[in-house]
């Protein structure tokens, strides 16, 4: 395997530091503000939301349990901010 152009061998725990860093640290970070403080009918912060996903989605295998569970609260999140829209008639 290659690494920033050095081969690197495949048990090499250092690889994979970073990931598990990313998988262990940051994911669950994410995943409270996520189930927690983001709103979902929030422009601005639905755009950082996608960017912090996109972070993930380099470093965490996308079969990772922690990752399905941060998209499940995504989903989660969305379904509510839509069940909770009313469409006012101002005629």
């Amino acid at each position: 395997m290659q690494v920033n152009g050095k081969k690197v061998e495949e048990d090499d725990a250092d690889v994979n530091l970073i990931p598990k860093l990313v998988e262990k640290v940051a994911l669950p970070v994410l995943h409270h503000e996520v189930a927690h403080c983001w709103d979902a009918l929030s422009t601005e912060g639905s755009k950082h939301a996608v960017a912090a996903f996109q972070e993930m989605l380099i470093y965490v295998d996308v079969s990772s349990e922690p990752l399905q569970e941060l998209l499940a609260a995504a989903r989660t999140r969305m379904a509510e901010a839509v069940a909770a829209l009313e469409v006012m008639d101002t005629l």
